[in-house]
């Protein structure tokens, strides 16, 4: 998706924002456009995908939540300008999270999270696409945002590992569910180990649900903290190298051959 949206700002958009500067388009073709803006931002491969969030949204500045995708009407008028929109009261919020030293498809991540919108089984569910299945995680409770993130028992392990491996505080756990993004207390750093956690926990949720991966909290949180530390800036507060061992697993051998797994020691002067 952050592919398609850079596409249509670059291209589907732009090119006619420089035709604007000179020819008044037609209302008919300010119109196209955006439809066909839509259709692609939102497909899925070759098929149509389904659009998760109204385009006033998404056209809204970044600030106040939206992806900044520009509208041809309003540029048509005031190209020679910049428009003025009212800022909502999770300005800083919106603004903390764009700048985050992260990948921009964690970013489109935590803006459908923050909206609401992730395909969650309960969202799904509440769209009439799909059954009211469980937590892929838990299997217990049903598939909510709240639920996957913070009340799962493996999200909640997630955080405990985390909290242990970085020596959090626990007033800096209790941040976690809170309005993390708008605090000013915390660092930047601190902030973006937080977004890099929900995003590895969603990709451990789509990988149970899609492939049947069944990773271990131990091994996301490792993930987690390595996503957050490639991504941090030199000037910024570097992230603590996690002491999470990586695991091991045993592997069953290709067909026809036979395994055999073997152990031993070994002391200086010994031989």
């Amino acid at each position: 998706m952050a592919g398609r949206l850079t596409l249509i700002k670059a291209t589907m958009l732009a090119i006619p924002a420089y035709w604007m500067g000179s020819t008044w388009l037609p209302d008919s073709v300010l119109e196209a456009i955006p439809k066909k803006a839509r259709a692609f931002l939102w497909e899925n491969g070759s098929r149509r995908g389904m659009h998760l969030i109204g385009w006033d949204t998404a056209t809204r500045p970044k600030e106040e939540g939206g992806l900044a995708i520009q509208k041809l009407t309003q540029a048509r008028t005031a190209l020679a300008g910049k428009l003025l929109f009212q800022v909502l009261n999770s300005w800083e919020g919106w603004q903390a999270l764009w700048q985050l030293p992260l990948a921009p498809r964690v970013h489109l991540f935590i803006w459908k999270l923050c909206w609401g919108i992730l395909p969650t089984r309960a969202y799904l569910h509440g769209l009439r696409i799909g059954p009211d299945e469980k937590c892929a995680l838990c299997g217990i409770h049903p598939e909510t945002i709240d639920h996957l993130f913070f009340s799962c028992r493996y999200a909640l392990e997630v955080w405990a590992l985390l909290a242990q491996d970085q020596d959090w505080t626990p007033t800096k756990v209790s941040h976690v569910r809170a309005n993390w993004l708008c605090d000013d207390a915390q660092d930047t750093a601190f902030k973006a180990l937080i977004a890099a956690t929900l995003w590895t926990v969603w990709k451990q949720r789509n990988a149970r649900v899609f492939r049947g991966e069944n990773d271990t909290a131990k091994t996301v949180v490792r993930r987690a903290v390595q996503l957050a530390r490639d991504y941090a800036k030199p000037t910024q507060q570097m992230l603590k190298p996690t002491r999470l061992r990586k695991e091991c697993r045993w592997v069953a051998p290709p067909p026809g051959w036979i395994k055999v797994n073997v152990d031993g020691a070994h002391s200086p002067g010994d031989y």
